[in-house]
């Protein structure tokens, strides 16, 4: 039975061992259990960056609209007549370019880079 050539750690950290599972994949004459296969290693790793980058830009939106309203002095009446404008000029613009151009313009009144 051929092991599984990755070293792992013990659950105190003191120390690494090799992994006690069954190799099944073979890379570079390395044999690697279904858990630490280095693709499937690699594209665990890349869809967790993916949901973490998902995550940090929702956060940065979030925090460009809480400074929005901030610059315009947290007037809800103003927030919320600035956002409908803006979903109605957003849907427009789908057709046309002008609508965008006008998008832009009312979020200079905001005094803020979105």
């Amino acid at each position: 039975m051929r092991q599984c050539t990755t070293k792992v750690w013990d659950r105190y950290r003191w120390g690494s061992f090799p992994c006690s599972r069954k190799g099944v994949v073979e890379w570079d004459g390395k044999f690697y259990c279904k858990q630490h296969d280095p693709v499937k290693v690699k594209a665990r790793q890349e869809e967790q960056t993916r949901k973490w980058d998902q995550k940090q830009s929702a956060k940065e939106h979030t925090f460009a609209c809480v400074r929005a309203v901030e610059s315009i002095g947290g007037d809800p009446e103003t927030v919320g007549e600035l956002v409908r404008e803006l979903t109605d000029l957003v849907k427009r613009a789908k057709n046309s370019g002008h609508g965008t151009i006008k998008a832009e313009a009312i979020l200079a009144k905001t005094k803020v880079e979105l």
